[in-house]
């Protein structure tokens, strides 16, 4: 990963192949959102929200949609949950195993 002091950071999957950018910006005590600055494309496969898990952006473009209440309270988190949904979404772009689907099986 790849950091700067705006908590701007990149992200290449571990296999090598996907580029990920993000922001890590603090919204309100001490709770973060993650904008997506940077993705693969989806090659033609779903990207709505439901299936994406992306969101606009108060601050234009996307960011990971995550629960009410559930947001990241540290930037450590957040980057945290930024790799694991591009590892999420790079398994989706190659495979067509939604995100939802690969939840649900590492939980098993």
């Amino acid at each position: 990963m790849e950091e700067n002091n705006d908590k701007t950071f990149s992200y290449w999957t571990d296999d090598g192949v996907s580029y990920f950018k993000f922001r890590v910006v603090e919204i309100w005590g001490g709770k973060y959102e993650i904008d997506i600055l940077e993705q693969p494309s989806y090659g033609g496969r779903n990207d709505s929200s439901l299936v994406a898990h992306r969101l606009p952006s108060n601050r234009g473009g996307l960011k990971i949609c995550v629960s009410s209440g559930h947001e990241p309270a540290s930037v450590k988190k957040a980057r945290k949950l930024a790799k694991g949904w591009a590892e999420l979404t790079n398994t989706y772009i190659k495979t067509g195993t939604t995100i939802d689907e690969q939840v649900r099986r590492n939980a098993r």
